[in-house]
């Protein structure tokens, strides 16, 4: 085997040179001197003269305040009087007229003065919606709108609350048909103390209740059976457009009865609570007396599974065998 030769030799791989390492700087440590002395440099020197150079920019500061104050003060005040001359007090925009649209106990008149209107005053400064939440938050109020013109022009739309029926109880010295002493309610509940009595008010029923003790005007009346009274009402008043006879009034003689009193005399209870069922048996009794002329003198649908009945004169009751779906059960007539 032939020796290699030294130029043919394998070179070891060049080694690249590593590069010198940053010599890191280190903070001398300043050598403590044994007995020195620290002296605390004040930023903030005092002396007469700095002292005079802060009060003189103090005032001139202040100076330069108190001349914006005045500035802002003269313009707000000429800029008050442009304002107060061109639309406050300028006639064009004054209130001229006021036309209410409504119809109810509640008077014109008396819309106006509870608004607190004037002639002249400036229809520009006049709060709308201020104005129409002063009127709902009387009792005989339901809704109300105001709008007004560039003209001095307010239009007023009242919508007031139609009563269905008058509230007696001596508890709280309620009498129907007696301005001041009388009290209303509406169809959702709500009560409205009678201060002018007008003629459509006469022909309404009332709802008697000598036990209710609290009602506030303008609220919602909260007992339960002056509820379920107004429910019945509204239930028989449907029913007299239909035809039926009118009901004059709704006694509330203890919790668990109506007395529904009509106006051909007849007297028929009710029990709060369930209402819809008694209605239909009271239905079925009105069909069959006018079939058959009855003159109904008292019926009590208390009962569940039949109803007591009387008559002012004995009925033909040889008709009511004939019909055999009828589960009412007369009791012996009685006479008046």
């Amino acid at each position: 085997m032939l020796p290699l030769s030294r130029d043919r030799r394998k070179k070891p791989a060049a080694v690249a040179p590593k590069a010198p390492r940053r010599a890191e700087k280190t903070r001398a440590k300043r050598p403590k001197t044994e007995g020195a002395t620290q002296h605390e440099v004040d930023l903030e020197p005092d002396s007469p003269v700095i002292r005079e150079h802060k009060k003189a920019e103090a005032r001139r500061r202040g100076f330069k305040y108190a001349a914006w104050l005045v500035i802002l003060i003269v313009v707000g005040t000429v800029g008050w009087a442009v304002i107060k001359e061109t639309f406050v007090e300028n006639p064009k925009f004054g209130l001229r007229e006021v036309i209410v649209n409504t119809r109810g106990a509640l008077t014109p008149r008396k819309i106006v003065r509870v608004l607190g209107l004037t002639e002249g005053c400036s229809v520009l400064t006049l709060n709308m919606h201020h104005l129409a939440e002063k009127l709902r938050r009387l009792p005989e109020v339901k809704d109300a709108r105001i709008a007004k013109d560039n003209d001095g022009r307010l239009i007023i739309n009242v919508t007031q609350r139609d009563p269905i029926a008058w509230i007696e109880s001596s508890a709280l010295k309620l009498t129907p048909m007696k301005s001041g002493f009388g009290c209303l309610v509406d169809a959702e509940g709500i009560a409205i103390p009678c201060e002018v009595i007008l003629d459509e008010y006469a022909s309404l029923p009332v709802i008697q209740n000598h036990s209710l003790n609290q009602m506030n005007p303008g609220g919602e009346i909260q007992d339960v059976s002056v509820r379920e009274a107004i429910s019945l009402l509204k239930e028989l008043e449907a029913r007299c457009e239909e035809g039926a006879d009118t009901v004059r009034r709704i006694e509330i003689p203890n919790p668990w009865s109506l007395v529904a009193k009509f106006e051909d005399g007849a007297s028929v209870t009710f029990g709060p609570g369930k209402l819809k069922s008694q209605l239909a048996r009271f239905d079925r009794v009105k069909i069959q007396a006018r079939q058959y002329h009855w003159q109904i003198d008292t019926l009590d649908l208390l009962p569940v599974d039949n109803a007591s009945i009387t008559f002012r004169r004995p009925p033909d009751l040889a008709a009511l065998r004939a019909v055999p779906t009828a589960t009412l059960i007369a009791t012996p007539p009685s006479h008046r």
